[in-house]
């Protein structure tokens, strides 16, 4: 889902009608297109915090594919409160944040992989293999290496430089995935992506983080999330799942 500009001004004015009170609402997919719709917020403090009406939120899950939640900050707090990360942390919801004070808006899933995004590309260092690494070691206390992933310069190609698909196929089971068959990915899968035609490279690694988002470290772009339907599916060799999980 990508946060476009028409859905950020929806929010925007639904939330400059609500102040002094937080606004939230639904953010859903209904026959391709991405919408925002407005939801009663039914807290009893609704000054400092949010709660969406049940009855709105099962009318818009009937209508299309909730994709996210949005709320607003009236004043001050800028970034989640620690109620908010409480809530989207419990229940797996991906929170859209719009803050009235610094019109800015805040997205948990970036969030909750911060620590891997804005790194800019440079081999060895802060590469696809060191997200892969860094990803499944932080969040699933696994034991991979740099090393392990890219053993010498040229192991994974074959003749006149073209990749050996059944190595990387290996080398990827070494580390406890199942090569998937016509399945859609889900959060924590790995994929194995073709490289754009000007690239050096001719394949990558990306994780896909849930909300049909996924982490991509490219190499002419800092690494950031991206929507897995729009950019990336096209471009997928390899499907991988963890069995650690």
């Amino acid at each position: 889902m990508r946060l476009t500009q028409k859905i950020k001004e929806k929010i925007k004015q639904h939330a400059k009608e609500e102040s002094p009170r937080e606004c939230c609402g639904v953010i859903i997919s209904v026959n391709g297109s991405v919408e925002a719709r407005e939801c009663q917020n039914i807290s009893s403090i609704p000054e400092v915090n949010f709660k969406v009406s049940p009855r709105d939120y099962v009318k818009f899950s009937n209508l299309g594919k909730i994709e996210a939640i949005y709320h607003s900050h009236p004043k001050e707090g800028y970034g989640f409160s620690l109620a908010d990360k409480q809530n989207y942390g419990a229940t797996g919801e991906r929170f859209i944040l719009y803050s009235i004070d610094d019109d800015k808006f805040r997205d948990s899933l970036e969030e909750e992989n911060s620590e891997y995004l804005g790194r800019t590309y440079k081999l060895g260092v802060s590469d696809c293999m060191s997200i892969f690494r860094d990803y499944y070691v932080n969040k699933f206390k696994r034991k991979i290496t740099y090393a392990e992933i890219w053993p010498s310069q040229d192991y994974y190609f074959g003749k006149y430089g073209k990749v050996d698909i059944k190595k990387v196929i290996n080398r990827v089971k070494y580390f406890d995935f199942s090569l998937l068959k016509r399945q859609p990915p889900k959060e924590h899968d790995l994929i194995i992506l073709k490289a754009c035609k000007d690239d050096s490279w001719p394949c990558h690694l990306a994780i896909h983080v849930g909300h049909g988002s996924v982490l991509l470290q490219s190499t002419k772009k800092k690494s950031g999330v991206v929507d897995y339907e729009a950019v990336i599916k096209k471009n997928v060799l390899m499907l991988f799942r963890p069995n650690f999980i």
